[in-house]
């Protein structure tokens, strides 16, 4: 079974012609049985592309996830079957303390801004879980008030974080 991931970055418009074949063009050279998309911005232009390569790549069973304030949402695209599917919504995502008896290591200081769609495909060995998630990198998320209105870093490790 092959898998594939594409950042997709802020797929709003069907009439993203160019933006759409190119696309086209990656996911049909993968053929990948189950296709994970990041920044799909709508259901419109996610038609667009499937539709696009649908001669090469029939991909009929899908989730969309939740989108976030944007628009911009997770998605999996499969040609097998979905024994299942969900969202996994939350604020913020936990990291596990490293000791017994610590906080929390980042606190709720990792938002978790869309939904990450989980899909259960039914491939030709059995069922395997799918999950789409997509993060923030290119910058952290500084220390907050009680409020939750961020400030400036104080500490060190703050400005490290």
């Amino acid at each position: 079974m092959k898998l594939a991931t594409f950042n997709v970055k802020d797929l709003f418009d069907p009439g993203f012609g160019a933006k759409l074949d190119e696309l086209a063009r990656h996911v049909r050279r993968a053929r990948a049985d189950v296709l994970a998309l990041n920044e799909v911005g709508s259901e419109e232009a996610l038609d667009g592309l499937v539709a696009r390569v649908a001669e090469d790549v029939d991909y009929k069973h899908r989730i969309v996830g939740k989108p976030d304030k944007r628009g911009i949402r997770n998605v999996i695209l499969s040609r097998h079957p979905l024994a299942a599917s969900r969202e996994h919504h939350r604020s913020s995502l936990p990291f596990p303390a490293l000791h017994d008896g610590d906080p929390p290591p980042f606190g709720d200081r990792i938002p978790l801004r869309r939904a990450i769609p989980e899909a259960r495909v039914m491939a030709p060995f059995g069922e395997v879980a799918i999950f789409a998630a997509h993060f923030k990198s290119k910058r952290g998320v500084g220390p907050k008030d009680a409020g939750g209105a961020e400030r400036d870093p104080v500490t060190p490790a703050e400005r490290a974080a």
